[in-house]
């Protein structure tokens, strides 16, 4: 029994032998080194967003007298540090409000004869409280004191919820802006009846915009609130700067913002920077024997109204500006989206005219402008590049073989100094030909990689032996 045991014993020591012969003898695994990317930025692909947007509409059935025109800017609501609202915000659309005025009249009155009653019942209670404790009144009428005034009071409790709710009811008749923005789209003019769910208009912040990058974990992973983020207008070389918007990176993206502003929509000369300039215009029109200008076009100064009529130059781009006074009637008409007044002039405006809605760098009667037709540098829906100059610290250049997949994310099987394997995430920023770049965290120039055509999979928590090294 002996012998068979030590007989075991050698059979087993010479098997094991011999398959640490056989691994001495196998080929070392091929590899490469990691090496150092030229790139000095890193891009990805953004989409422009509105950074805030909402639809707009009245809590009941309405009819509409007057809404915003499109492209109209608005302020909006402005509270103080307990929430109180100093400045409720432009109004962008109004509906007819006779009936919730009236109510709100019967309410007030309801309020006011309430609380004469009330104080009547508490000077009634008063004087009878004092005699009953002479003896005077009896027990039952001092009851009845303090039942009237317990009704009354309630009764003012009751008016004056009436009067709240019915103030509500008128204040709802208004739409006005809840944060300052730009009227985008408008759904429904004077004149309309509109449903409880049908939106009136579209309010939208276009400064600053918002901008939404789609990332790998890997990526986000290596990125720092305070980095640097360079945004690339469409058309333009100049990035703009900026900002993380919630002051949080997600696990598969970010969302920055980016000042958003007008910019012509072609080059100005030298001469013409100096000019004056209109940015929006619009015809008056003869309506009813009258002439009517588009409200936004009227202008104050000491003197009075006035408003700025556009006569084109022969021969030239530019044109001419010409400050016409006018008288104002309490008279309103809305047209294509637009609220007109009624005006008076004896200075020969006629239906024929062009007004300047809007004008900028200081326009001077008879004095040229020129016309500044604009658009968004950034607009909604398009792509942008966004440059993450700090990542070019964490890209490096591989062999594209290295690279193994393994549940559609890529990794790098890494071999430490006692040729242990271990695999490291890596996101593949480009691949051509034989090379490709990666970011990935904890890597750096010189490490080495396997580079194999198989999987990998093999090697990996394995201890390998270094064979040909691949040049690339």
């Amino acid at each position: 029994m002996k012998k068979k045991t030590l007989s075991g014993f050698w059979l087993l020591l010479c098997v094991t032998s011999s398959f640490a012969a056989v691994a001495d003898r196998q080929p070392g695994v091929d590899y490469a080194l990691i090496q150092s990317s030229p790139r000095k930025n890193v891009f990805f692909m953004g989409a422009v967003m509105l950074s805030r947007s909402v639809k707009l509409s009245f809590l009941s059935n309405v009819q509409i007298t007057y809404v915003a025109s499109e492209n109209e800017v608005v302020r909006g609501k402005i509270t103080d540090a307990d929430g109180n609202a100093i400045f409720q915000g432009d109004a962008v659309a109004k509906a007819r409000s006779t009936k919730e005025q009236i109510i709100v009249n019967i309410a007030d009155q309801k309020v006011k004869k309430t609380k004469q009653t009330l104080k009547d019942a508490t000077l009634n209670l008063s004087r009878i409280k004092k005699l009953f404790e002479r003896h005077v009144f009896s027990e039952r009428q001092h009851e009845q004191a303090e039942n009237d005034y317990l009704q009354a009071a309630s009764d003012y409790d009751v008016g004056r919820l009436e009067l709240l709710e019915a103030q509500t009811n008128l204040e709802n008749m208004t739409l006005n802006a809840p944060f300052s923005g730009v009227i985008e789209k408008v759904f429904a003019s004077a004149g309309s009846s509109l449903c409880d769910d049908q939106p009136v208009l579209v309010l939208s912040v276009f400064d600053p915009m918002s901008v939404k990058v789609e990332l790998h974990d890997v990526v986000t992973d290596l990125l720092c609130v305070n980095d640097q983020y360079l945004v690339y207008p469409t058309g333009f070389s100049k990035p703009e700067p900026g900002w993380l918007k919630t002051e949080e990176i997600f696990t598969n993206y970010m969302e920055l913002s980016v000042k958003n502003r007008l910019i012509p929509k072609r080059k100005l000369s030298q001469e013409e920077q100096k000019l004056a300039r209109i940015y929006s215009r619009m015809r008056v029109i003869k309506a009813h024997d009258k002439l009517w200008v588009p409200a936004r076009s009227l202008k104050k100064d000491k003197e009075g109204t006035f408003l700025w009529v556009i006569s084109p130059i022969a021969n030239c781009k530019n044109q001419k500006l010409k400050k016409v006074r006018v008288k104002t009637k309490d008279m309103f008409i809305q047209k294509r989206s637009a609220q007109y007044q009624a005006v008076d002039t004896s200075e020969g405006l006629s239906a024929s005219d062009i007004v300047a809605i809007r004008t900028g760098n200081n326009p001077v009667d008879g004095g040229r402008a020129v016309m500044y037709d604009s658009c968004w540098l950034f607009q909604p829906d398009e792509k942008v590049w966004v440059s993450i100059p700090h990542l070019a610290e964490h890209i490096y250049t591989v062999p594209s073989d290295s690279i193994k997949n393994f549940s559609k994310r890529s990794f790098l099987l890494v071999i430490d100094n006692a040729g242990q394997v271990a695999p490291i995430e890596v996101f593949v920023y480009d691949r051509s030909g034989q090379k490709a770049e990666i970011i990935g965290k904890n890597l750096k120039a010189g490490m080495k990689i396997i580079c194999t055509k198989e999987s990998g999979l093999l090697y990996l928590g394995q201890k390998v032996a270094l064979g040909k090294k691949v040049v690339f």
